[in-house]
């Protein structure tokens, strides 16, 4: 180790020049660096998952976001609240809806900071019994 300390002391502009060097020749390969963010080109065509993909594709275009609107007086009313988990529970019953995705305020997590770490859990673990 004493005589590569010694080497890095005796020549540094050999060793910045080594070091260019393959920086230059590692870093080369990122210009042949694709990213590919589509996971239907990973999956073999008749994929069950590829296969709903295309049928949905055919009927609502690209893999857009489906939007539901409930409209209310007041969002937290216990009626309000009921009617959203009771479509996000339904719509995880229909064919081709990835369950998981479905974003209402029954399925958000909470992440709350604690001295341990970051806790998550669902946002609204059961429907409350009042109105807020």
């Amino acid at each position: 180790m004493q005589k590569f300390a010694a080497f890095v002391v005796q020549y540094p502009r050999t060793i910045l020049l080594i070091t260019l060097i393959s920086t230059l020749l590692i870093g080369g390969g990122l210009l042949k660096l694709e990213i590919r963010n589509n996971q239907d080109s990973e999956l073999p065509a008749e994929d069950p998952i590829v296969e709903t993909n295309n049928r949905l594709k055919a009927v609502f275009g690209e893999k857009d976001i489906v939007l539901i609107g409930i409209e209310s007086d007041d969002i937290f009313r216990r009626s309000t609240l009921e009617k959203i988990a009771l479509i996000s529970e339904e719509l995880k019953r229909v064919d081709g809806v990835v369950g998981d995705e479905i974003t209402s305020l029954s399925t958000l997590n909470n992440i709350e900071g604690k001295e341990w770490g970051l806790e998550v859990g669902p946002l609204m673990r059961t429907i409350p019994r009042t109105d807020a």
